[in-house]
């Protein structure tokens, strides 16, 4: 009994433990500290956890979606070929371990969606624990990073932007740069997808693993976006006096891009009459994904640091320009974000050593790289035909 338990665990791949056993356990832990959280859970709560399990937390929603399209594609393609080889006795599926590799594929793609939601869901539901902080907890926490950021860089730097940055040149930037980081990680899912399935692995595993271990940190410093602290004032109690003289002059004068930003994401985060705070600014996710997202391109393919180095450090001072985040929060993203690339790369090392999974648990991979290389064959096959049509050979 003892050696299979051994076998079974030895040949499961890492993703399991690392997206979600550990997930799961440290769902089950914040639900027994949070005993009310399960009746907490409404209807709302549901509909958006299933959009955020299904489509990457919104962030990976254009990748998702490219990604679904070609399930559907591939899937509807190998029951063609089934149905045709169950119907018609004289044709030979083009492989004779056709519905064998067919059916590990759907496996492996059951596997990678179930271990990726898991940890997905366990996340948000962890997140949402963090969403029920004590209300005194989470105004003294956030005039506390206000006034880190003042003994800092000087000035409460998320509110001193916008008098340095005037121009509504820089606004614009500032906040398309903040708003690409749903497309800047789903342009680095899809590479990464077709390119290289072991990065792909972990940089899926990271981008997952990021919140939950910021999760530490927000139980402990449940904080506020300065927007919600200071501008839409959502405790209604003129917090921290010394921190809203200095402010108030730019909070007259915030450009109107900014001020049409904040009504829209504003309305769905904190909902203090239903007692729950969006607490989870420190640190910033967005820092810490733009940051993940920049290592896996420059991986991909080093001249695209070229694009995402600029638009990464464009999307930090976003962050702190949108009033999303205090300018110390973007420092602790970098550093979550290099310490879960760091354990992710220790428990792949341990899975290479110790490990042995079935090569079933990521054939869809090895799928999507076939096909990836069939097209580029047949798409070069096709120029090269085109090619040879439009331009006549030279006559000798």
């Amino acid at each position: 009994m003892m050696s299979r338990i051994t076998s079974l665990v030895r040949n499961t791949a890492i993703e399991t433990y690392i997206l979600g056993l550990f997930p799961l356990v440290f769902m089950a832990i914040v639900l027994i500290l949070h005993g009310e959280l399960h009746n907490r859970i409404d209807e709302d709560f549901l509909k958006a956890s299933m959009y955020y399990v299904f489509f990457g937390w919104t962030f990976l929603l254009d990748a998702v979606v490219v990604v679904y399209v070609y399930m559907t594609i591939r899937l509807t393609l190998y029951a063609g070929v089934l149905f045709r080889a169950a119907v018609d006795k004289e044709y030979e599926l083009p492989n004779a371990k056709d519905s064998k590799h067919t059916l590990r594929t759907v496996i492996s793609v059951l596997y990678l969606f179930t271990v990726f939601s898991t940890g997905l869901l366990s996340a948000m539901i962890i997140a949402f624990g963090v969403y029920l902080a004590d209300p005194f907890m989470v105004e003294g926490a956030s005039n506390t990073v206000m006034d880190m950021d003042k003994a800092v860089y000087g000035s409460y730097t998320s509110y001193a932007l916008h008098a340095l940055f005037e121009n509504p040149f820089f606004s614009k930037l500032f906040l398309v740069s903040y708003n690409f980081l749903g497309g800047a990680l789903s342009i680095v899912f899809i590479g990464l997808l077709i390119s290289n399935q072991k990065r792909f692995r972990k940089f899926v595993a990271t981008f997952i693993l990021i919140p939950i271990f910021s999760s530490l940190i927000w139980f402990v410093m449940p904080v506020v976006s300065p927007s919600e602290m200071y501008r839409r004032d959502i405790f209604q109690n003129l917090p921290a006096t010394h921190i809203t003289q200095y402010i108030s002059p730019t909070l007259i004068q915030l450009d109107p891009h900014i001020e049409i930003f904040l009504d829209r994401v504003e309305s769905q985060k904190s909902r203090p009459e239903k007692g729950y705070y969006a607490d989870t600014a420190y640190p910033s996710m967005h820092v810490a994904w733009g940051a993940l997202a920049t290592f896996y391109a420059v991986l991909i393919w080093w001249p695209l640091a070229f694009f995402f180095v600029p638009w990464q450090i464009f999307n930090i001072i976003g962050a702190v320009y949108s009033l999303q985040h205090y300018a110390i929060d973007t420092l602790l993203g970098l550093a979550v974000m290099a310490l879960v690339t760091i354990l992710v790369q220790v428990a792949f090392r341990f899975e290479a050593r110790f490990l042995v999974p079935g090569t079933y648990f990521h054939q869809a991979l090895d799928v999507v790289r076939n096909d990836v290389r069939w097209t580029g064959k047949t798409l070069r096959s096709i120029g090269k035909y085109i090619w040879r049509k439009l331009i006549p050979k030279k006559s000798t």
